[in-house]
């Protein structure tokens, strides 16, 4: 497998499952997940040490440790792949459609905070 970048392993689960259910501290916003329900995170600890892992009631547990985020997305994706049903698949009509009320929502919420 070619090298596999957090950003590019959420849009594979995106295409696949119709959603990333995973996050990481290094890349907010990117994936679906939410570290407070227990999906699983990628947390960088360092220049080559990637932690793979989940959090319950705030207490951490690592599942694996990888020398590089490649390697770290390629276990994330089997685990997912393992564990999770395959969604609905969008048109690119409805992703579009999609995209556009995220953007507007977030146009909205940042006018309504003043940023």
């Amino acid at each position: 497998m070619q090298d596999l970048t957090f950003e590019q392993l959420c849009g594979l689960l995106r295409d696949e499952f119709g959603s990333a259910p995973i996050s990481s501290p290094q890349h907010p916003r990117v994936g679906d997940g939410d570290p407070v329900t227990g999906d699983l995170i990628l947390r960088e600890d360092g220049p080559s040490s990637f932690a793979v892992g989940a959090q319950d009631r705030g207490q951490w547990s690592e599942l694996a440790r990888f020398a590089s985020e490649s390697e770290a997305c390629a276990f994330i994706l089997e685990q997912v792949r393992r564990t999770h049903r395959p969604g609905v698949r969008l048109t690119p009509g409805e992703k579009a459609e999609s995209e556009r009320v995220t953007r507007n929502f977030d146009d909205e919420l940042r006018r309504s905070l003043g940023l």
